[in-house]
């Protein structure tokens, strides 16, 4: 039964969060990048977002090892929603999000648990066995995609569209949706997503200005 999946994939990923939360002083992978990027916006500084000195500066002053370095890559839009993390600690805002990542898995599977049971268990395996669920924001992206996917079941092309112009955070990896809506002659998803890309767009070139 799907809820037993769930229950068991959920149970996983929650003992590599505890291990990750254990050592969280040292976590590698990106979220040293989403931490220094989240704090640059809220203290007003999201025009250094790209400035690899002044990363590199921060990254150091958290006393990471030069091994776990990873800077900025993502469109700034994508530091506003991170801007919560400023208050807290390195420490205390990677344990933070590794457990904000488990419970989005939870909700990406629980939105999906209607899918055939080899497409759930492959996605649950895929959810559980991928390097950076927890210190990346890939749970996220799979959030708005499944979003999008059951928005367009339903019939509602212009929510879908949103949803998919609000993953756009790994833009790389979505820029072939537009092709296969103008393809597939959906134009109220076409329209919705690329309004709220050019908007998305229009933040980031705000938050860093024209020259980065």
């Amino acid at each position: 039964p799907r809820v037993v999946i769930l229950a068991i994939v959920f149970s996983l990923l929650g003992v590599r969060a505890g291990q990750y939360i254990q050592r969280a002083g040292a976590i590698p992978g990106n979220f040293v990048a989403f931490y220094v990027a989240g704090r640059a916006a809220a203290e007003g500084h999201a025009d250094q977002l790209y400035d690899i000195p002044q990363e590199v500066r921060t990254i150091k002053g958290l006393g990471i090892g030069p091994e776990h370095y990873h800077l900025w890559m993502h469109p700034a839009f994508e530091a506003l929603a991170l801007e919560w993390l400023e208050p807290f600690s390195y420490e205390s805002a990677a344990r933070a999000w590794a457990v904000l990542m488990v419970l989005i898995v939870g909700v990406d599977l629980w939105l999906l648990r209607d899918t055939s049971s080899i497409g759930f268990i492959v996605m649950g395996t895929l959810l559980w066995a991928t390097p950076g669920v927890l210190d990346q924001d890939i749970a996220l992206l799979i959030l708005v995609r499944v979003g999008s996917l059951l928005a367009f079941r339903r019939g509602k092309d212009a929510t879908g569209g949103v949803l998919l112009a609000l993953g756009l955070f790994r833009f790389h990896q979505l820029l072939i949706l537009p092709v296969v809506l103008l393809l597939k002659r959906r134009w109220k998803a076409l329209g919705s997503f690329s309004a709220v890309a050019a908007s998305l767009g229009a933040i980031s070139l705000a938050m860093v200005g024209p020259f980065i």
